[in-house]
């Protein structure tokens, strides 16, 4: 099972990828990366087209003390992986958490970022206060995630309803529309989320 307090955030490359270690010249191609563009803060549209946010500022300096052009394409989290295997991308500048079955098909890096799990919930909603307030509840996940895998592993013991969505916003609007009880994400999107969106509360964290 897999542990719900602490995903360690990983950049993962592909085992035919780039080296991202070893230095190239800059007359060679543009590194490849993929990032999903709807989790902010680490990444979410610009006004004029684009991405920006943490991972979008973090590896365009990453290439640039490489030397190296970088192109970022935002698509949906669930679709990442198969297109950094499938070769689209030569890495991905998503925080990716590392599991078994990833570890056999990736390279991953240290770990850069420390997260937790977190629940958000509509404001009004009584605090959650342990996993028995979920019991029988709809809990609304980005799709392809832990968080979305946290459900799924904890569903029958707790009678949760799962409901997957491409998009992160998508998740929270569940929950603001109550469709869902609650959002589980990483603590860094609930809490930017709930700084954004005043009906929106960040609230109990997985022990």
């Amino acid at each position: 099972m897999m542990r719900p307090t602490l995903a360690a955030l990983l950049i993962s490359a592909s085992l035919s990828g780039t080296a991202l270690a070893q230095a190239a010249p800059a007359d060679q191609p543009p590194l490849r990366c993929g990032v999903d563009g709807t989790f902010a803060p680490h990444a979410f549209p610009k006004l004029d087209g684009g991405v920006q946010g943490f991972q979008v500022d973090l590896f365009q300096e990453v290439a640039k003390r490489m030397g190296r052009r970088i192109v970022i394409e935002s698509a949906s989290f669930s679709g990442l992986i198969p297109a950094l295997n499938a070769g689209r991308y030569d890495f991905l500048c998503a925080p990716t958490t590392v599991t078994k079955e990833r570890a056999e098909n990736l390279l991953f890096t240290e770990g850069y970022l420390w997260t937790e799990l977190q629940f958000g919930i509509r404001r009004g909603t009584p605090p959650i206060k342990s996993e028995e307030d979920l019991r029988g509840k709809a809990i609304s996940v980005n799709k392809g995630t832990p968080y979305e895998r946290w459900v799924r592993e904890n569903a029958e013991r707790l009678n949760l309803t799962l409901l997957a969505f491409d998009t992160q916003p998508d998740a929270v609007q569940a929950v603001l529309q109550g469709r869902a009880y609650a959002n589980l994400s990483g603590n860094t999107v609930i809490k930017y989320s709930a700084s954004r969106t005043p009906q929106f509360v960040a609230d109990w964290v997985l022990p």
